[in-house]
């Protein structure tokens, strides 16, 4: 009943983008991250800039996709040509300038004529007849397709359907919005706009049961109704019923049941945390049952760049799923666009009513041939700090009592708040609980009505509609922000003291030439192709246009080295803190000496941090203090991030292209986008050639040239047979393998994750080197080769030859705290055979002073 059939039967999920094969592991797809200016360009690009393409059959990427190759209106030569025609007619067709005159000012008129642009070529007089029955549903698709990839206006759209129309001689296609819009069922989308004053920000009403005026039930203003602020909610419901419609959803719906788990006490999802853990729906555990959890989001920025508007739009990430499909199919509840952001409490209201009939009806759907209802809860909210103020009704970070985890009173500095580690005017405080936070605020809320200057009590303003959100501990629930307080403020900050405040070494060395080594060093290091922003790229002179992914980066696997000798040895120190400290809490296996290590660093690094003043401790580094207990209850910082909600910000942004209507342009085209995925996807109406050239219109992926050997196993690009040498041989007689000849490859794809042998790394130039791993038995390898043989039982075994990388341990390492920066030997290590499971992350590669330091990757669930 679910298989879509008909435009006017699908039912629209605007805040959902469907997967053209949902693989849990499957990078290759399209990502949100992937639009420009977000978080760089395709994670894993072929073709970095300034990287010469390879040839087709040594790459898994189609020309076209290669960020940095390709612009949005360049055309390959294929595309030119025009099988209607002879390859003379369209040599023809492409007009070839005079080299002989081209400057010439003196061109004759007749020559000018000659020249001239014209329709007068006779392959323009054939008739065209379709020699492949078309239905209207893929003609239309296909021009939705361009409007969505060069972000053509509804009206052009209406015009290339009307002048089709004239073309076939009978109406085909919509002539106006309200056809088209009938035609997509956006009426059927569970869209509902919701009016509040604009003077008082009450709220009034849904907007279809309004009458021609409405009136403030506060204030008592008075206003026409198409003159009304408003902001729109879509259907949890809709879109959760439709995502679990399509085919095979289930197997993905299971990743928490059936992931594969390394080490038994470690955190490496959030269903490891202690507080999921604990969550009962209906008296049963979330493991194991057909109950699921979301993550809610909500960030304000500008709704077009430069421009007034600001957009607030309300996000859930379905924590069940596999984490890269989780971060990529995003759930659109509500979204407000106006001038100014909305009032939280009446934004909210609706969006925490639609949240609990979730929690309390659930979804029906169907789960392998079986009935099912799943009901859906929200435990956990992730959100910067001004936000986490609105949405809580709390004060900002300026006041006392400002941060919403703990009753931290705060020091007064210049009518701005400050928050030491240590200070003596600083009384005790203690981590908030639920109880006693929703107590605050409904005191808070009876001293307002009351009439009382002095409401606040705690922080708290008043109520919150999350208070009255099922599941959600207010205290508990509310996740670190990796973003905003490790990395855009800690990072950041920290390095802007040591550039701007902090002696050097040499004190005869100018601004210039110190940024000048930084970025001789970042150039040097080498990042695997998982990272999109290079190193090298990102100078330091230009720092004020990074971005958090950058900032982040350059915490992990940069800065102490990039300033080790450049300043004193307890000034890079204090630095590793915070670098090893962040880096232990966003690994992909989480040991509990872990979290202690990193609490123990973070408070270390808060107590060094007092030592440059004051004024420097902002809310953001207190923060720092609550990211190991959140850990512990919800999993690494990687499970709640709001990186990969904010991109999705930037995704709406892009759709706008008017500031008039801007608020039902992203829904409508939200929902256009939907029907493309859908017709992609799973939509049999629509023949392969169709979808092909949607995939081309749209630059989205496509696999080519890639042999699958085992799942998330590929081994891509053309192979060698050759015999086994002595030494492989060696090596593999220890693992029971006796093969006379292999197939040698150049590159592989583990887990969406390429890798490449050293060879291939040495001729190819490029910013990136896949060549290096880390194991899950803590070995580092430098790859030689990737091979596939056949074994005495007749299955195929693939594996790669690696030379192990040998890690140096001096009695005074150059980097003690940061123990995640290892000194290695490059050569002469031993070659040992890894299979593709046993590979745990790929590595950066950074030299200093003629010594190499490894550092891996600490999850590949991010999407950089």
């Amino acid at each position: 009943d679910n298989e879509v059939q008909n435009p006017q039967d699908l039912d629209v999920a605007p805040g959902l983008h469907q997967p053209q094969n949902l693989d849990e592991h499957d990078n290759i797809l399209e990502n949100p991250h992937d639009a420009d200016g977000a978080h760089g360009p395709p994670l894993f690009d072929r073709n970095p800039i300034g990287q010469e393409p390879d040839s087709d059959a040594d790459s898994i990427w189609s020309d076209e996709l290669n960020a940095g190759q390709l612009s949005d209106d360049s055309d390959d030569e294929d595309e030119l040509y025009n099988p209607l025609l002879g390859d003379q007619d369209m040599a023809d067709l492409l007009i070839q300038p005079n080299e002989d005159n081209a400057d010439s000012d003196h061109s004759s008129s007749e020559e000018e004529d000659d020249n001239n642009f014209n329709l007068d070529h006779g392959s323009l007089a054939q008739l065209v007849d379709f020699s492949v029955p078309r239905t209207v549903k893929e003609c239309v698709l296909l021009d939705l397709a361009l409007s969505v990839r060069h972000h053509l206006t509804f009206e052009c759209i209406i015009d290339s359907f009307a002048s089709k129309n004239v073309l076939f001689g009978r109406k085909f296609f919509p002539t106006s919005k309200k056809e088209l819009w009938k035609v997509l069922g956006r009426s059927d989308a569970g869209i509902v706009a919701h009016i509040y004053c604009d003077i008082c920000q009450s709220y009034v009403g849904k907007k279809k049961e309004m009458g021609e005026f409405i009136v403030c039930p506060q204030c008592n203003t008075r206003k026409a109704v198409n003159k009304a602020s408003y902001f729109v909610t879509l259907s949890l419901k809709k879109q959760l019923e439709y995502f679990f419609s399509i085919p095979g959803i289930a197997e993905h719906l299971a990743y928490r049941e059936n992931r594969l788990k390394h080490t038994q006490e470690a955190i490496e999802d959030i269903y490891d945390g202690s507080e999921y853990r604990s969550i009962e729906v209906d008296g049963m555990k979330l493991i194991n049952s057909n109950n699921f959890t979301m993550t809610l989001n909500l960030d304000g920025c500008k709704a077009k760049k430069g421009g007034k508007l600001t957009m607030m739009p309300v996000f859930l990430k379905l924590n069940e799923l596999p984490p890269n499909l989780r971060q990529k199919y995003m759930f659109l509840a509500a979204i407000h666009v106006d001038k100014k952001e909305p009032n939280m409490v009446t934004y909210l209201h609706p969006v925490v009513k639609m949240l609990n009939k979730l929690a309390r009806e659930g979804v029906t759907w169907s789960k392998n041939n079986e009935e099912v209802v799943s009901k859906i809860i929200v435990p956990t909210f992730c959100v910067d700090g001004k936000a986490c103020a609105q949405v809580l009704n709390m004060v900002q970070h300026v006041s006392h009592f400002g941060c919403p985890c703990c009753t931290y009173y705060g020091i007064s500095v210049n009518t701005t708040m400050r928050y030491p580690f240590q200070h003596p005017d600083l009384p005790p405080y203690a981590p908030r609980t639920n109880a006693t936070m929703k107590q605050q605020m409904i005191e808070a809320e009876d001293l307002k009505t009351a009439g009382r200057a002095d409401f606040i009590v705690q922080g708290h303003k008043g109520i919150t509609p999350l208070m009255d959100l099922d599941y959600l501990d207010l205290a508990k629930g509310n996740c670190a922000d990796d973003l905003h307080y490790i990395y855009e403020c800690g990072a950041l900050q920290h390095t802007e003291i040591f550039l701007k405040e902090l002696p050097r070494l040499d004190n005869d060395m100018s601004e210039k030439a110190l940024l000048e080594t930084i970025d001789l060093r970042m150039r040097a290091i080498k990042t695997p192709s998982c990272i999109a922003r290079k190193p090298g790229s990102c100078q330091i002179k230009n720092r004020k246009q990074w971005h958090g992914n950058e900032w982040r980066n350059w915490l992990w696997y940069c800065s102490v080295i990039c300033l080790h000798g450049l300043f004193s040895s307890a000034q890079i120190h204090h630095l590793e803190r915070l670098s090893y400290a962040s880096y232990l809490l966003s690994q992909d296996i989480i040991l509990p000496a872990h979290i202690d290590r990193a609490e123990e660093l973070l408070r270390e690094y808060l107590s060094l941090y007092d030592n440059f003043g004051l004024e420097k401790t902002r809310r953001n580094l207190h923060d720092l203090l609550h990211a190991s207990d959140c850990v512990r209850r919800w999993g690494a910082l990687w499970c709640y991030s709001t990186f990969n909600f904010e991109s999705w910000n930037h995704c709406l942004m892009q759709l706008v292209s008017s500031p008039k209507g801007a608020l039902l342009q992203i829904v409508t085209r939200h929902l256009i986008k939907l029907n493309l995925d859908v017709a992609i996807s799973i939509d049999e109406q629509v023949s392969p050639d169709v979808k092909d050239e949607l995939l081309k219109i749209l630059k989205k992926p496509r696999h080519v040239r890639a042999r699958q050997l085992g799942e998330h196993i590929y081994v891509m690009g053309p192979s060698t047979s050759r015999p086994v040498t002595h030494a492989e041989n060696e090596v593999l007689n220890r693992e029971n393998f006796q093969p006379q000849q292999l197939n040698s490859y150049k590159k592989m794809l583990i887990r969406s994750t390429v890798y490449t042998t050293s060879s291939y790394q040495q001729d190819h130039e490029s910013k990136s080197d896949d060549s290096s791993v880390y194991t899950f038995t803590n070995i580092f390898c430098t790859i030689q080769d990737i091979v596939t043989f056949m074994s005495e039982d007749g299955s195929e075994v693939c594996g790669l030859f690696a030379l192990q990388n040998t890690v140096k341990r001096p009695n005074r390492p150059l980097f003690p705290y940061a123990e995640h920066i290892c000194e290695v030997e490059v050569d002469n290590g031993d070659l040992l055979f890894i299979r593709p499971e046993d590979i745990r992350s790929p590595v950066v590669k950074s030299p200093l002073l003629d010594r190499m330091f490894f550092i891996p990757v600490p999850n590949l669930n991010e999407i950089d």
